[in-house]
């Protein structure tokens, strides 16, 4: 085997020539570890062969290059074990996925306008640190069908039913005819405390929201510490939903008077 040695080698002749390196018989190239493109060690991904939007690079089970298949919306990428490639594949059942999250510092409300769909069959809303500006007002909400333009708040769109504790006491209480859904405390009791040592947990569940049927199921549980009359805990939980045969696509947390505080985080639940 015979090494020619040189600084540079081009092609002889044309304009915009292609220079080839063609090993003998079935021979390659072999080019030494860390070789250069531009001047640069490696190859850059710009570089790399044209290939299909969506497509993975991984290796078989021989260790050769190969790709994995593009996935389908909402799919996520699952191994199949050692000596398989991984593929897309719907999400386990019970699996969220996030959506959005808003922080409200002393909002008027926390308007989730957008985000619920057919995507998903039910969407859940987890609520932490949640508080009033207005010692003693409550948590209430509401649903839209058109982007939040109007939260479809009539005199007696909503029914509503709720059962807790607080005081070692019950304190359950309904209303089938109202403008909003009352989380609690409802108005049978105090009202929230707005000290900084109070603070409300929320879990809310909106059912088969792109359904046109009558019934928006809502299913919720609250909990917390800090009444307007000070500090104790409490803890309830409650059903209801709008009155209404339209699919709805927004959903509204506020207080019963003057603003709010709180994080809440919207995700969409995967049924299988």
């Amino acid at each position: 085997m015979s090494t020619l040695k040189t600084d540079a080698i081009v092609a002889a002749t044309g304009t915009n020539t292609d220079l080839s390196l063609d090993g003998k018989g079935s021979g390659v190239p072999d080019l030494a570890t860390g070789f250069k493109v531009g001047g640069t060690a490696g190859v850059p991904v710009n570089n790399l062969r044209t290939g299909t939007d969506g497509e993975l690079i991984t290796w078989d089970a021989s260790g050769d290059p190969a790709t994995v298949a593009v996935g389908t919306a909402t799919h996520v990428l699952t191994s199949n074990g050692a000596g398989a490639a991984p593929t897309f594949q719907a999400a386990g059942g019970g699996a969220t996925a996030f959506i959005a999250t808003i922080t409200a510092s002393n909002a008027a409300s926390v308007d989730f306008d957008s985000g619920l769909s057919s995507t998903y069959k039910n969407y859940l809303v987890v609520g932490t640190d949640i508080r009033p500006a207005t010692n003693g007002s409550w948590l209430w909400a509401r649903v839209s069908s058109d982007g939040g333009s109007t939260w479809d708040n009539g005199a007696s769109d909503y029914q509503w039913q709720i059962s807790g504790y607080a005081s070692n006491a019950a304190r359950p209480n309904y209303d089938f005819a109202d403008s909003e859904i009352e989380l609690g405390p409802t108005a049978a009791w105090t009202g929230l405390g707005n000290g900084s040592d109070s603070s409300s947990l929320l879990q809310f569940w909106i059912g088969n929201p792109s359904s046109t049927s009558n019934n928006k199921t809502c299913v919720w549980q609250t909990g917390g510490v800090g009444f307007s009359t000070g500090d104790e805990p409490y803890f309830m939980h409650g059903t209801g939903y709008r009155d209404a045969s339209a699919a709805i696509n927004s959903v509204q947390f506020l207080m019963s008077s003057g603003n709010i505080y709180g994080t809440f985080n919207l995700y969409g639940w995967v049924d299988s």
